[in-house]
């Protein structure tokens, strides 16, 4: 077998090996869920994430997801295409997305491609939307002693 048969046999069986490894859906608080994105974002990707969000909320009854995209590479029109689907899926099921780690870049490009933001929920920072996320709960997050 030539050496790029084995390559490229070897990429696939990796790309199925992160796929099925899906995407952490971490629980951060009652009724609070975290999602971090890293690299980049495909078709495959995020309709494993929406399941694995969906699966979250229905059976830890999650109110509000924070996807922080922070780590992902580069945004452009089918990302953006794929975190509104999210965010629609999921507010079918009586959660709310917030998208944090929104950085300027990504801002531009976003509004540079006229991309519809008004029913989204978004942060600059991780630490904005958790805030966001306790009061929306019913939390409260203060510094204890002092």
């Amino acid at each position: 077998m030539p050496i790029s048969q084995l390559d490229t046999n070897k990429i696939e069986e990796l790309q199925g090996q992160l796929l099925n490894a899906g995407i952490p859906v971490l629980d951060v608080a009652d009724d609070i869920a975290m999602v971090p994105l890293i690299g980049l974002i495909d078709s495959a990707k995020s309709q494993k994430l929406m399941e694995d969000m969906l699966y979250n909320i229905k059976t830890n009854e999650t109110k509000i997801i924070i996807l922080d995209i922070l780590g992902i590479s580069v945004v452009d029109s089918a990302v953006a295409s794929h975190l509104i689907k999210i965010t629609k899926a999921t507010k079918l099921m009586g959660c709310e997305t917030i998208i944090s780690g929104i950085s300027p870049s990504i801002a531009q490009t976003m509004v540079n491609l006229g991309i519809e933001i008004e029913n989204l929920i978004t942060t600059a920072t991780l630490k904005n939307a958790l805030s966001l996320a306790y009061q929306k709960t019913g939390y409260v997050m203060k510094k204890l002693n002092g």
